[in-house]
């Protein structure tokens, strides 16, 4: 059977409907289609359905907005884009919730700065470094260097080139959790728990596996990890 992977969604209201002001639920197609390239299935979770954990075998921490900057307890500081509560508080419980159930977890981009929140650590609300990591289209170019460790050496190697779409990135590490990635400007791009599969990566592969297949290799170790479990 394939795992049943549970993603997590931005919502807000959208004028793409002939009737104005409806509130959507909705998310970059890449992620579905990368996971069904490994043979896994893709559910959309809703932030109103913390139920909906019942029902999968492994959790992906999406991107999108801003994380709002109380859930680390800090006032906002700088320019922050897209905030949505309902989302942040619906983040933080899920993960919460696969950690207490072993439901291996896989952030990516805001995903892995959710994670980070969710376990008490917090983030630089916006980076201001010699890489620009808000990168021009296309989204599937690589723009900056990595060095990796751990989960993601063995993964991707010692050394590659991502793309970056993102202003803010973990500052404070949350406990329990080991780095295995930075930029060349010292910019957190991995993460992994000690003990628990739950990792995060700070840039896109969705976008650049077809194009590089070497990053569909990240969806296809976190689906082995889930059949494990």
């Amino acid at each position: 059977m394939k795992p049943k992977i549970g993603i997590t969604c931005s919502n807000s209201i959208l004028d793409i409907f002939t009737v104005k002001g409806v509130e959507f639920y909705y998310l970059p197609v890449d992620y579905v289609r990368a996971l069904k390239s490994v043979n896994a299935v893709s559910f959309i979770l809703p932030s109103e359905d913390e139920e909906a954990i019942e029902n999968i075998d492994g959790l992906l921490i999406s991107g999108g907005g801003d994380i709002n900057p109380l859930n680390y307890n800090e006032d906002i500081k700088e320019k922050l884009m897209k905030l949505c509560p309902e989302r942040d508080l619906f983040e933080i419980r899920i993960i919460k919730e696969a950690y207490r159930r072993d439901i291996p977890v896989l952030g990516i981009c805001r995903g892995i700065e959710m994670i980070n929140v969710a376990f008490s650590g917090t983030l630089y609300q916006n980076i201001t470094t010699e890489i620009n990591h808000m990168q021009p289209p296309p989204v599937y170019m690589p723009s900056h260097w990595i060095e990796c460790e751990g989960w993601l050496k063995n993964i991707l190697g010692d050394r590659i080139k991502v793309n970056s779409f993102h202003h803010q990135c973990i500052k404070d590490l949350a406990e329990g959790f080991e780095i295995n990635a930075r930029a060349m400007d010292g910019v957190v791009e991995g993460i992994q728990h000690k003990n628990k599969d739950i990792c995060g990566v700070q840039f896109h592969p969705e976008w650049m596996y077809e194009k590089y297949p070497i990053f569909l290799k990240i969806f296809e170790e976190f689906v082995k990890i889930v059949k494990r479990g």
